[in-house]
């Protein structure tokens, strides 16, 4: 076995640099959040009014009554309208692979906006 020379390894993190660290990911993500929540929230609102999220309602009905899904399982029709439109978004970043450039910072916000709503989905039941 061979040796890692001395200017490949890794320099030796000290415990304030790791706590630095951390900090920095923790607030940028926060912010990041944030910003992300308002405008996920104003979309709903926008999308769906107040009441239940009807479109992801009734896609995730017709992908059962499609034979798509089956039904019941662990997942439910607003869980699957999710999925369906998360879909959407994985495919434009795979066309921007394809196509050799970087997947837009907007389509990024959205994966992470609907993975967002299928944990509250879980959590509280329902979206909104």
């Amino acid at each position: 076995m061979t040796a890692i020379p001395e200017h490949e390894r890794p320099a030796k993190v000290r415990p304030e640099q790791v706590a630095d660290t951390v900090h920095r990911i923790v607030e940028w993500w926060r912010l990041i959040s944030d910003q992300d929540a308002q405008a996920a929230a104003t979309k709903t609102a926008e999308y769906g009014g107040g009441g239940a999220a009807v479109d992801l309602v009734w896609l995730g009905e017709q992908l059962i009554d499609m034979n798509v899904a089956q039904w019941p399982n662990q997942a439910s029709p607003i869980e699957l309208g999710i999925f369906f439109y998360l879909l959407g978004k994985m495919a434009r970043w795979k066309a921007a692979i394809l196509e050799g450039r970087p997947v837009s910072d907007d389509t990024l916000k959205d994966i992470t906006t609907y993975a967002m709503m299928v944990r509250f989905q879980r959590e509280h039941g329902s979206w909104p």
